[in-house]
């Protein structure tokens, strides 16, 4: 008799753990993470528009840079012309391998063909991709963060 009265507090006691310890990883599922590593397919829909070079150093007035990923490839305006540029998922989430960019040729104004030289340069480089905080920063290796391109939702 006094074993018994011994083991149901003990099997109050770990069913009571259990039910906190599945309340707590459900409440940690829910938390949103500062950053995401996502796949390649969530760039799709509205357009990407690159808001800066690197951080604190925003685009040109007047010039239109933008992105969208369709069916393996980004797609978007480089600043003056129209680019294709395929691109494939890297070894983990978040990088990326981009191939080479096609682009349309369109002759502008000098000020638009630059950002566009610099824009498909440094696309061509990058290696990884992150979300955070609703922008897109698409990441160079040798920059780092302060080196990203950062795009946000039109």
């Amino acid at each position: 008799m006094i074993d018994a009265l011994h083991i149901r507090p003990r099997r109050r006691l770990l069913a009571t753990l259990m039910v906190g310890a599945v309340a707590l990883i459900g409440a940690l599922g829910a938390c949103t993470p500062m950053q995401v590593f996502p796949a390649l397919e969530s760039l799709a829909g509205p357009p990407w528009t690159l808001a800066a070079w690197q951080s604190g150093e925003p685009v040109g007035e007047g010039i239109e840079i933008s992105l969208v990923y369709l069916d393996g490839r980004l797609v978007g305006r480089a600043g003056c012309n129209r680019y294709v540029m395929p691109v494939t998922d890297g070894y983990s989430p978040g990088r990326i391998i981009p191939g080479k960019a096609v682009l349309t040729r369109m002759a502008c104004a000098e000020q638009a063909m630059v950002a566009e030289a610099r824009f498909v340069e440094r696309l061509a480089r990058v290696d990884r991709f992150e979300l955070r905080a609703g922008e897109l920063q698409f990441i160079d290796p040798a920059g780092g963060a302060k080196g990203a391109l950062v795009f946000a939702r039109r």
